[in-house]
């Protein structure tokens, strides 16, 4: 880039959405991006979020519009000797899947999840 070159950075709209009307006007909308929870892994419990299967058919309209979608994971994973390993394998499994469903868009669609 030469002196008389400027670089223009803009801004990216960012927009939240906890349900299905959220996410579609977030689209509508042409936000840059949207970030959304899935529903065991949400700090906002009022928030109805997304399954892994909701958010994959979701993230390919998104993808289709321009929209980036990233996926807020809230939780504390904590492995020891003494406790049970059921909560944790779950949340393994669960985010097992959000590699899966960004495997499939990121194949389907060139672009990532």
């Amino acid at each position: 880039m030469n002196a008389s070159t400027k670089m223009v950075i803009r801004p990216a709209v960012l927009a939240p959405a906890g349900n299905k009307a959220s996410f579609l006007a977030a689209v509508a909308a042409e936000a840059d991006a949207i970030y959304c929870g899935l529903k065991q892994f949400s700090a906002r419990m009022e928030a109805h979020n997304f399954s892994v299967e909701e958010l994959a058919a979701l993230t390919e309209l998104a993808h289709v519009q321009g929209t980036r979608v990233y996926v807020a994971v809230n939780t504390l994973i904590k492995l020891c000797a003494h406790s049970s390993s059921s909560s944790s394998n779950k949340t393994l499994e669960t985010l097992s899947g959000l590699k899966s469903v960004a495997a499939a868009v990121t194949t389907t669609k060139g672009s990532q999840i």
